[in-house]
């Protein structure tokens, strides 16, 4: 991977907008309702604070709750406020036909009261209850103009909906998710990538690591395919590459691919000490992490089989030369890739995953995608800030990198790159396992697996 000029593509976009639940009801309307008594205020005030506090429990048990305290508080309520209105309605009546003149202003003395229950007067049908005004909403609606003997359904079922709604949009927005990729899983094959030691393409440590990848993924994919690279540097050194192909429902027509480069850099050029330039860089991030997650994505579909077709590659060669000057020594496999593509290829669309474990991750749109694949760049950022990753996933080309997506692209696939370049340890000899976290992971391995569900 090589930073490179900026991309001459759009780099500036509409603001997305996630979807997202629009609370119908908030404790200040409650407040507003003249129709409640205190106490179901009171009670309404108590739901919401038991929504702030309770937020991320399991929705049903808590609507359930809710649900009960809510209505047996208002059924207490409703008992007061009932005796209240029809005291006062029999007092009206009373001081209408001039009778019990004395008890009016005492409509609370039993006496009076019992008085009155000896000689009950005809008590008038209710009245229909007046016609809400426009744009009455849930848990609101006009007071009565009239009294009766019968109390008018509340609307504090219509509140208690309105409550069950808003728990379900924060439920949906904050709760924790099932995940089927595992980030703690993933990171254990970071760390096994990790003690091979540098994965430099003629060495022993990348022909073990390229098998060790090789039995993991005839154990999880329904196809591996390897392809043989037999490459001449500019310095006449030959080198034997392998790219592996693992492929989940090999025979479906439609299909996505991921991928990730599983080499590492022979010299640390980018390191501030001038003696270390020469010895390699580790590849925590720079490698390893985007073998961990396609890896995880593997696990994944193994247990839940896509819909359609997955293809993931791990490309070899990536990072092997010098990007100013030797062109044809970087991007290898992925290069051999495009001119070598499957049966019914180019696939709907590509992803490659490359420096996403570093820790307190933002991932910004890069040039290039954005330039020739920017249906491909909405599509994972859509699905990002639908999992709730938004604040990781961030608008904006902020880097424009030369890389194995753009080796793909000059042979017609869609590809974009998700990449975290602000990595002040890319190819240093500070690219080590004490950078990169499995929360990272476990974000980007989220929403790689969402791409292809």
């Amino acid at each position: 991977m090589h930073a490179a000029p900026p991309s001459t593509g759009r780099t500036s976009r509409p603001t997305l907008t996630p979807p997202a639940c629009i609370a119908v009801i908030s404790l200040s309307d409650a407040r507003r309702v003249n129709t409640y008594s205190t106490a179901t205020s009171t009670a309404i005030g108590n739901v919401t604070a038991t929504m702030k506090g309770t937020e991320r429990r399991n929705t049903s048990t808590i609507t359930g709750q809710l649900f009960r305290d809510l209505i047996d508080e208002h059924q207490r309520g409703e008992g007061r406020q009932g005796g209240a209105e029809r005291r006062e309605m029999l007092a009206q009546q009373v001081a209408a036909k001039g009778a019990h003149d004395r008890c009016r202003h005492y409509i609370r003395n039993s006496k009076c009261q019992q008085g009155m229950r000896r000689a009950p007067r005809p008590v008038t049908a209710p009245s229909a209850p007046p016609t809400p005004r426009p744009g009455a909403g849930c848990g609101r609606r006009e007071a009565p103009n009239t009294l009766s003997t019968t109390i008018a359904p509340s609307p504090l079922r219509r509140v208690a909906a309105c409550v069950a709604l808003a728990l379900a949009c924060t439920a949906r927005g904050r709760a924790s998710r099932p995940h089927e990729f595992d980030g703690t899983r993933a990171f254990s094959y970071l760390e096994r990538q990790m003690q091979f030691g540098p994965r430099i393409p003629g060495t022993p440590a990348h022909e073990r690591m390229g098998d060790w990848l090789l039995e993991r993924l005839r154990a999880t994919a329904d196809t591996v395919v390897v392809q043989p690279i037999t490459h001449v540097t500019r310095q006449g050194q030959t080198l034997h590459l392998r790219n592996f192909l693992a492929r989940f429902r090999p025979t479906a027509p439609e299909r996505v691919l991921l991928l990730a480069h599983w080499d590492t850099r022979p010299h640390a050029d980018q390191s501030a000490n001038l003696g270390q330039q020469r010895l390699p860089v580790p590849g925590a991030n720079d490698g390893a992490s985007g073998v961990a997650v396609l890896l995880g994505v593997a696990d994944a579909l193994k247990g839940h089989p896509p819909a359609l077709g997955v293809d993931l590659l791990f490309d070899d060669g990536e990072d092997f030369g010098n990007f100013a000057t030797d062109s044809d020594d970087v991007l290898i496999g992925s290069r051999y890739f495009a001119a070598h593509q499957p049966t019914g290829y180019p696939p709907l669309f590509a992803v490659l995953f490359d420096m996403i474990g570093k820790k307190n991750l933002q991932i910004y749109y890069e040039g290039y995608s954005e330039a020739v694949a920017p249906e491909v760049v909405d599509r994972v950022w859509r699905t990002a800030a639908d999992l709730g990753y938004g604040g990781i996933f961030l608008r904006g080309v902020k880097h424009t990198l030369i890389d194995d997506h753009v080796a793909l692209q000059k042979a017609g696939i869609h590809a974009i790159d998700v990449v975290d370049f602000d990595y002040p340890y890319w190819h240093t000899t500070e690219d080590t396992i004490d950078k990169v976290a499995a929360a990272s992971l476990q974000v980007v391995g989220d929403v790689a697996v969402a791409l292809v569900r």
